[in-house]
């Protein structure tokens, strides 16, 4: 490999930071802490080819660490949670940055790795532990670069020097020990290799300045006399002055160099202003160079003067001539003008910059450019009126007599009106221009070369009668003109009037032979139709508004016609907003799917147009499940003919005791998934209503068993048998008793068992549903002799007469005690009946009420009567109560999470607004904040719960909300720039592939068009925004594109069988190509 080759590498690998893989050599521990303010750890990186130059990174900058964790049990984790692209870590918690390898595909393939510079967070979680750790990435090239910046300094910069001193200083030394390379760009390159081009000389220069706290920045040296169109050199403010700063773009050290003032901010030449760089937005013209003389002179270089961060700008007495450059609507649209009342040749009325007799209008901003020119004004200058872009009506009165080339360029407006009386306009006066109309005075005979080229915006054009000559070119490249009207007072046309209007029909006034008389320098294109005595139209019109179709396939015949029946043109097109709906066949609509739209009939001749709104419903069928639930797989198309459906049954062997047997449906039925004995059914839905049937069968009896009973009787005495049935929820439970031997005992249908008369029995219980199963347990029942009667006993002989005993003495004489009443007789108690066999008691359920008690709100339980707290549902609504029992209401934090409760105690979810500020609450009551999706769309919530609208940025992504809040997705235009966002939502930026076309978006996400570089590829992007592909010719040279939009370069390519050369920039350098 040639020295050559791998400083052109390296010059590669310092621009895009090629990255190298670096093992763990050196793990700095630092402990776990939260990731705000300053990083806890900071790691290096350094490219291959910057090692090659420079060596490796010293030990005092550690490539890696690791997380300290002492302390922590149990499985820590680790998780990059932002900043994905700069670092990476590994399950034991070290951190390196990352390395992605890409290809870069081009004359010669090679891979690089690559690093970003930035801060990450690593989130450490061991159980209900967490925190983040942030980690920056650095590059270890640029503390390389600013410790060579500050040696430089050190040697050049001494105390006491000026600011202006210092630039110099810095200036002499980049030009006096560089040489000048179109190898390298940066800064680095600059200083390692002693080399580099105007860019790397500027860059060089700014990283002085910066050091030394000088306020400076790049400038397009380009404008200057004799650079080169890439030319760049730098413009810094010393001691309240500007100056421009030149190291020189050509040659070997020592380069020569200088430092120039800048008056004002301004590059000045030949007593001519010609370019601001400064950073004001008030900027004065100077009226003196530095050199002494006079500037006379604003404007006259390769663009307008100023960029668009200057808003006001003030000419001064000795401005004698402004050019016609000096201002440009596309930059200075809002800029404000004022010129010093001493200059004798220049002045400004209602915004608008005129000569000083008010005769010649030089430039009307865009803010201005509605204000009424002044009645004295007779020229519209070169470019006055050009790249305006906006809404407006622009009038160009009687006395205006000339209009001058190009002064509305580029102009995109409403309306502009040039009044009769104006007689001469310029070459490609209109060059570029799009109104939706635009009047021409019959005062105008001569349409001018180029008048509109390229205008393809305009629709319609009507030249006034009177006009006599259409010069050449007039209307090419207009491919949006579709009707022009020409009077028969013109009679010449100048060549190639109309090439590149492929859609253009000309309404000619006069007859075929009036139209043979017109001097024609080329014949009309082939795509441009011709129609002679034109009657033109004038309205469209049609019939019913509405249109329903009811199939896929129906269609209907549009009725708009144009009008009048005598029009010359009375074609029609046809465009259908929604074509999944309804799409165009001919003139007809056809039916595609379901849903709503619009087709509009637009005349070719006027535009005019009519809507028909389209309804495409197709009939919808009826599926009934006799026993089942019929649930339609797509709610959209429930119903639809064709249409998925799936079949449940919808009784269950525990509620029910049935078990699911088979499907009985037509024969015709599509079966889409499944069985007719399948549990779950998916049909197709016919062309009419059906009924399916779920057939079932009872679940039968397995087991029976009788429960404890008394084993012995007595003759006469009873008793109640049960039985315990398996499974417990068999259809059918009944039992038939039986008696082995009823003269024993006997048993109803009941089991109301009677002991009859001594003996052995047993006792049966079949189960009556039809399986045949009797009980498991063999049940006896004896029935026993009743006990034998006793014998009277002996009457027992007269006892022995016995002696009176002493007589007792009195005792003390007892109060009489109360006379008891007798009791009364009880009587014979009622004979109980058998008890009602009793049922399983119903488990009491709880549930809850509210009441009222001294003005606060509580719930009450109907179990226990006591007063509960937290979370309750009463009615159907979901209620929260506090610690002391008393309803909530409003906002609550509940366990970290907030909820909101009506006055009425009631928890909200879904939607709800607070002043002005939308909140959501999620099905469980918590707010949202965050992402959360609504059913239907994604929103996003601040921590505070407040919906956002306009730009979100999110984990490093830019999102877009509508100011209803919801995400957009697809094509948004905001503030008049393109946007893309994917179905995610997600921002695009770089080259994306959108459709069958590549764009690119700049790192705002704005859409660019013209020539863009996206890494190493080249893009040119039309007007639209989408890459040019295949050939294209720019600038009188011709590139070719890839399918991707890349362009080809530095390489020959084998094209339409032909070999065609590229050189680097991508022209073709053998367009008419060679034979391989």
């Amino acid at each position: 490999m040639s020295n050559n080759f791998k400083k052109s590498f390296l010059y590669k690998a310092l621009v895009f930071i090629l990255p190298v893989v670096m093992c763990v050599t050196q793990l700095s521990a630092i402990p776990v802490s939260a990731a705000t303010g300053d990083p806890d750890a900071e790691i290096y990186y350094l490219e291959d080819a910057a090692i090659e130059a420079i060596g490796d990174i010293p030990s005092g900058y550690p490539k890696s660490y690791k997380i300290d964790t002492t302390g922590l049990s149990g499985t820590v984790t680790y998780k990059v949670t932002s900043g994905t692209d700069c670092a990476q870590v590994s399950s034991d918690g070290v951190v390196t940055p990352k390395v992605t390898t890409v290809t870069v595909i081009g004359s010669t393939s090679y891979q690089k790795k690559v690093y970003t510079s930035g801060d990450s967070v690593i989130r450490v979680t061991c159980g209900s532990y967490t925190k983040d750790v942030k980690v920056r990435v650095s590059s270890y090239l640029q503390i390389y670069v600013d410790n060579m910046i500050d040696d430089i300094l050190d040697e050049i910069i001494t105390d006491g020097m000026t600011d202006l001193q210092k630039l110099t200083a810095i200036t002499k030394w980049v030009a006096e020990n560089t040489d000048y390379s179109t190898y390298y760009q940066d800064t680095a390159s600059m200083l390692i290799y002693g080399s580099g081009d105007c860019w790397a000389s500027t860059n060089t220069i700014n990283a002085m300045c910066s050091r030394c706290g000088i306020q400076s920045k790049g400038r397009n040296g380009r404008y200057d006399p004799g650079a080169g169109s890439g030319h760049r050199n730098v413009i810094a403010k010393c001691d309240g002055k500007y100056y421009i700063a030149e190291a020189g773009y050509s040659g070997n050290r020592p380069r020569p160099y200088s430092v120039e003032e800048a008056p004002n901010g301004f590059m000045c030449s030949l007593f001519t202003a010609y370019r601001y760089d400064g950073d004001e937005t008030t900027v004065t013209v100077p009226s003196t160079y530095t050199s002494g003389g006079n500037i006379s002179t604003l404007g006259g270089g390769k663009a307008c003067v100023f960029d668009s961060n200057v808003k006001k700008v003030i000419i001064p007495s000795t401005i004698g001539l402004i050019a016609n450059n000096a201002f440009n609507n596309n930059v200075n649209g809002n800029i404000t003008i004022t010129v010093d009342s001493a200059n004798q040749n220049y002045a400004v009325s209602n915004g608008i910059l005129y000569t000083k007799d008010k005769t010649r209008l030089v430039f009307a901003p865009a803010s201005k450019c509605t204000s009424t020119i002044n009645a004295k004004t007779t020229v519209i200058g070169e470019n006055a009126f050009s790249n305006i872009d906006g809404t407006y009506t622009i009038v160009v009165p009687g006395t205006v007599k000339t209009i001058e080339t190009s002064a509305f360029a580029g102009t995109h407006i409403k309306k502009l009106v040039i009044s009769e009386g104006v007689e001469t306009i310029g070459v490609a006066a209109f060059q570029y221009f799009k109104a939706d109309e635009i009047v021409l005075p019959s005062t105008l005979k001569v349409l001018p070369e180029g008048a509109f080229f390229a205008a393809a915006g305009m629709k319609e054009i009507t030249l006034p009668d009177g006009m006599e000559e259409i010069g050449k070119n007039a209307f090419q490249a207009c491919s949006g003109l579709t009707a022009l009207t020409i009077p028969t007072s013109v009679t010449k046309i100048g060549s190639n009037a109309f090439d590149g209007c492929s859609n253009l029909h000309i309404y000619y006034q006069g007859s075929a032979s009036d139209w043979a008389a017109i001097t024609l320098d080329s014949s009309l294109p082939s795509d441009v139709t011709l129609h002679y005595n034109s009657v033109r139209v004038t309205g469209i019109s049609h019939g019913s508004s509405d249109i329903t179709l009811t199939a896929a396939g129906q269609s209907v015949k549009i009725d708009a016609k144009a009008s009048p029946t005598t029009a010359s043109n009375k074609d029609l097109t046809y465009a259908s907003d929604d074509p999944s709906v309804a799409k165009i066949d001919g003139n007809r609509i056809v039916a595609v799917g379901e849903g709503t739209c619009h087709v509009t009939a637009t005349t070719v001749d006027g535009g005019f147009t009519a809507t028909y709104n389209v309804t495409v419903q197709f009939p919808r069928y009826t599926v009934t499940v006799d026993g089942g639930t019929a649930y339609y797989i797509d709610a959209a198309s429930s119903g639809l003919e064709g249409s998925l459906c799936s079949l449940s049954p919808s009784k269950t062997e525990r509620n029910d005791g049935l078990k699911f047997k088979n499907w009985v449906l037509d024969d015709d039925i599509v079966i889409e998934s499944g069985t007719t004995t399948s549990y779950y059914l998916a049909i197709r839905v016919p062309a009419r209503d059906i009924t399916v049937t779920a057939v079932y069968d009872p679940v039968k009896v397995t087991r029976l068993l009788i429960n404890n009973y008394n084993w012995e009787m007595l003759p006469g005495e009873e008793q109640d048998l049960t039985v315990q049935v398996t499974p417990t929820y068999a259809y059918d439970q009944r039992v038939q008793w039986t008696s082995g031997d009823t003269s024993v005992v006997t048993i109803d249908s009941n089991g109301h068992v009677t002991a009859i008369a001594p003996g052995k029995a047993k006792i049966t219980a079949t189960a009556m549903d039809g399986s045949g199963v009797v009980n498991i347990n063999n049940t006896w029942i004896t029935v026993k002799d009743p006990p034998a009667q006793p014998t009277d006993p002996a009457q027992p002989t007269n006892p022995t007469q016995p002696t009176d005993p002493a007589q007792p003495t009195d005792p003390a004489q007892p109060t009489n005690p109360s006379q008891p009443t007798d009791p009364a007789q009880p009587t014979n108690p009622a004979q109980p009946t058998d008890p009602v066999q009793p049922t399983d008691p119903v488990q009491p359920t709880e549930s809850f009420y509210l009441k009222q008690v001294s003005g606060k709100w509580y719930c009450y339980s109907t179990l226990t009567g006591s007063w509960v707290t937290g979370f309750r549902t009463v009615g159907g609504k979901t209620y929260c109560f506090g610690s002391n029992g008393i309803m909530l209401t409003g906002w609550k934090q509940i366990e970290g999470e907030w909820y909101y409760f009506a006055s009425s105690g009631v928890m909200k979810t879904g939607w709800f607004k607070s002043g002005s500020t939308w909140y959501f609450f999620k099905s469980d009551g918590k707010m949202a904040t965050g992402w959360a999706n609504d059913g239907s769309t994604w929103y996003y919530f601040a921590s505070s719960g407040a919906m956002k609208t306009g730009w979100v940025k999110d984990e490093g992504i830019w999102y877009y909300l509508a100011s209803s809040g919801a995400m957009k997705t697809g094509w948004q235009k905001i503030s008049k720039k393109w946007y893309y966002f994917d179905d995610q939502g997600r921002m695009q930026t770089g080259a994306c592939r959108i459709g069958s076309s590549t764009y690119v978006f700049n790192s705002s996400g704005v859409m660019q068009t013209g020539w863009k570089q996206v890494g190493s590829d080249w893009y040119y992007l039309n007007s639209s925004g989408a890459a040019a592909t295949g050939w294209k010719k720019l600038s009188g040279k011709w590139y070719w594109f890839r399918s991707d939009g890349t362009m080809v370069s530095s390489c020959t390519e084998l094209i339409g069988g032909l070999l065609y050369d590229f050189n680097s920039s991508g022209a073709c350098t053998n367009p008419s190509g060679r034979k391989p």
